[in-house]
């Protein structure tokens, strides 16, 4: 099975323009719908069937992000070259295999979001006494949860479990 991405704009349109297509859709083609006259499966020869059977530009996409670099999304972009997300923050820059990358990298060992405001990310480690664990990738208590089916709340404070 090959993938074919429907793009808002003609894909050359789209390699000349400021602005990229909006993919709308991605549907699955049989390869023999895709194949040539020598039998080697063609991104024109199956674009042409789905713009003959749906109408629409159409543009290949894998998953394994080997055509026009990245998987097509509903709602991603496509930019006459490769297949990209929106920009998730105003100072990210796209690389050249389409992927988004911060200012700084993200540090190593916890759980970090991006603020625009600092140019920094943030640890959102969720009590200053919590350690991160590299095994379960999240945060650990320096005192284990009772196990007796009430619920708690930790206490920073008391560096123990409340009963709520």
């Amino acid at each position: 099975m090959a993938h074919f991405a429907e793009v808002s704009d003609d894909p050359l349109a789209a390699a000349r323009a400021a602005s990229p297509a909006r993919v709308l859709r991605v549907i699955s083609v049989y390869d023999a719908d895709c194949t040539d006259e020598n039998g080697q499966e063609s991104e024109a020869v199956g674009a042409a069937f789905c713009a003959e059977m749906l109408g629409g530009y159409w543009v290949q996409t894998s998953y394994h992000g080997n055509i026009h670099h990245n998987y097509a999304g509903e709602g991603g972009l496509y930019d006459g070259t490769g297949f990209f997300r929106e920009q998730p923050h105003p100072s990210w820059t796209l690389d050249e295999n389409y992927v988004w990358q911060p200012p700084t990298p993200m540090p190593d060992g916890g759980l970090y979001v991006w603020d625009e405001g600092s140019q920094d990310w943030i640890d959102q480690k969720p009590f200053p006494s919590w350690v991160w664990n590299e095994a379960t990738h999240w945060y650990d208590p320096p005192v284990a949860i009772p196990d007796d089916w009430e619920n708690y709340e930790w206490n920073e404070d008391t560096q123990a479990w409340d009963a709520t």
